[in-house]
């Protein structure tokens, strides 16, 4: 499978040996050991897999995740380490990393996480077209939006004070405002006072989950 991989790594050696590695498997690899130069090749190629070290001169590829995502809010982005820890891949993955590995790795684990972020970006383009993924992204921004999907997915069909019960929530005028962007979305439906989630708001779920 041909898919345009990018790596960005301040060890040119490495670099090097990933991306003749991966291209023996069959993928389409640039590399750079430049930050800007990264961000200029995202726009310009956009491509599927951002591989990027923790640990860059001047700037660390945490800090760098939020610049990547203004770039391409779609690219699947593996996070490298020497110095893995559970604190730092929490944090990797709520600034916007898709994965993490920890150097050093083996090729059939590295193949693995790609092969792993290219499902899932075959699963979103899918699942849901760019404009719908706007529009869910900005719905489900809302927590208590998404905890009401996720209660419906689960329960599949629910009246209105079951789910003001399940969300321990005394304001009603808020869940009721929160339920109303919800069924403008079309992502859950109100009929003959039941409230059922749509195929989109499915659909929506499992793009979050898949791009969170």
């Amino acid at each position: 499978m041909k898919c345009s991989i990018l790596i960005l790594d301040d060890d040119i050696e490495l670099s090097e040996n990933m991306k003749e590695l991966l291209e023996d498997s069959g993928f389409e690899v640039m590399a750079t050991d430049n930050i800007d130069e990264a961000l200029n090749l995202i726009e310009d190629f956009s491509p599927s897999v951002l591989l990027v070290d923790y640990l860059m001169p001047d700037l660390d590829g945490i800090s760098f995740l939020s610049r990547i995502r203004e770039k391409n809010k779609w690219i699947r982005i593996i996070l490298m380490t020497a110095f893995p820890s559970v604190e730092l891949a929490v944090d990797a993955i709520k600034k916007g990393a898709n994965d993490f590995i920890a150097k050093p790795f083996k090729k059939d684990e590295l193949i693995t996480k790609i092969n792993k972020s290219l499902e899932e970006l075959k699963f979103i383009s899918n699942s849901c077209n760019e404009s719908d993924i706007d529009e869910i992204l900005n719905c489900l921004s809302n927590k208590i939006r998404r905890d009401i999907l996720q209660l419906l997915f689960k329960k599949d069909e629910m009246r209105f004070m079951e789910i003001v019960r399940s969300l321990n929530m005394s304001d009603h005028t808020k869940l009721n405002f929160h339920l109303k962007i919800l069924i403008k979305n079309k992502l859950i439906i109100h009929k003959n006072q039941i409230y059922k989630i749509t195929k989109k708001g499915i659909n929506a779920l499992q793009c979050i989950k898949r791009l969170i």
